[in-house]
């Protein structure tokens, strides 16, 4: 139970990292940004790159500790093992951003 304990915890805080991140992200497709004063785009984008930095980082660390934990049952996160866990989350964040490009030239068309 503390084994799992020690990758349920790192495991929650990237989540909410990640959301945070996909949060951003969207953010950053508001073309209303572009009007905002006072250095709220050089902030947003600062904290975008500071968490793709902070999430690479956090996991690799669940899965060096997935890593020593190997001999016992290999930790799985809604049906896949952590390394098909992150792989989809970023496989989402990637369909997102794809999302709004066709979207935006959809309207370009127009």
């Amino acid at each position: 139970m503390v084994q799992r304990a020690r990758i349920t915890k790192p495991l929650h805080d990237w989540d909410n990292s990640f959301e945070k991140l996909i949060e951003l992200h969207q953010k950053s497709q508001d073309p209303e940004r572009l009007k905002n004063r006072g250095g709220q785009l050089l902030r947003d984008e600062r904290a975008r790159k500071a968490l793709k930095h902070q999430l690479v980082k956090q996991e690799k660390q669940i899965l060096e500790i997935s890593e020593t934990n190997k001999g016992n049952d290999r930790f799985i996160v809604n049906g896949k093992n952590l390394e098909e866990y992150f792989a989809a989350k970023w496989e989402d964040l990637d369909r997102i951003h794809s999302s709004f490009i066709n979207n935006r030239k959809m309207k370009r068309k127009k």
